[in-house]
């Protein structure tokens, strides 16, 4: 679905649309920063601009009028993206279990937060 207008008022946005927008700039950014930039110096992940883009993208498509309303859909997607992640970078916590028995992070993704995070309060960083 393209953006169509609805009696004068703002654009609806599709949910195909809109999911790529806050897949592609928001979840794919946030997954190559915790997978190669977590020991940056830096704390934003998102500029200003590019977080008020996903945020208000996000509010738009959960606050247009049935049928285009998206909270559900979104929430899904989102848990399912979320899901995906953790289940790739993530191994089973004893031998034999399954998918949906518990998770604990790989070592080397704790390793690299406690890294960042103990540079930073060298550099007097909070």
């Amino acid at each position: 679905m393209s953006n169509t207008r609805i009696s004068g008022h703002k654009s609806v946005i599709g949910l195909e649309e809109g999911w790529k927008v806050l897949e592609e700039e928001g979840i794919e950014k946030l997954k190559r920063f915790l997978r190669d930039d977590i020991s940056c110096k830096t704390r934003d992940i998102f500029k200003h601009a590019e977080y008020s883009t996903i945020y208000t993208k996000c509010y738009d498509m959960c606050t247009q009028r049935t049928p285009y309303n998206w909270s559900e859909q979104l929430y899904t997607r989102h848990g399912l993206a979320i899901e995906a992640y953790l289940q790739k970078v993530s191994v089973p916590c004893r031998p034999g279990t399954t998918e949906r028995q518990y998770y604990y992070p790989l070592p080397s993704i704790c390793e690299r937060v406690k890294f960042s995070f103990c540079g930073r309060e060298r550099q007097g960083m909070k």
